[in-house]
């Protein structure tokens, strides 16, 4: 069963670790090396807290107490990011 929730601080490398995942998996063949350094940059558990901490909210899909989704929204309207491990994509998880 999947549960949704605010993201928490020590939740952030794994927020990390699955967009990095996704993002290699489906979009980064398509990039430059600039490109991918730059969401490396935009995607680091460094960045995420910043945002967190500002007007940023950020969900995560758990399942078992593995974070395998993350939802951003910038101001709680505009989608930043939505990722889903690539392991479990196809199943709602983003959906949710």
């Amino acid at each position: 069963m999947t549960r949704i929730r605010p993201a928490h601080l020590d939740d952030l490398p794994a927020i990390s670790a699955v967009c990095m995942t996704a993002f290699t998996a489906a979009v980064a063949p398509m990039l430059t090396a600039e490109g991918i350094a730059t969401f490396g940059t935009v995607a680091a558990a460094s960045a995420f807290a910043e945002r967190l901490q500002g007007d940023n909210d950020i969900l995560v899909a758990e399942q078992e107490g593995r974070v395998v989704g993350v939802v951003e929204l910038k101001a709680g309207q505009h989608l930043a990011m939505l990722f889903v491990a690539p392991e479990l994509q196809g199943q709602g998880i983003g959906r949710a």
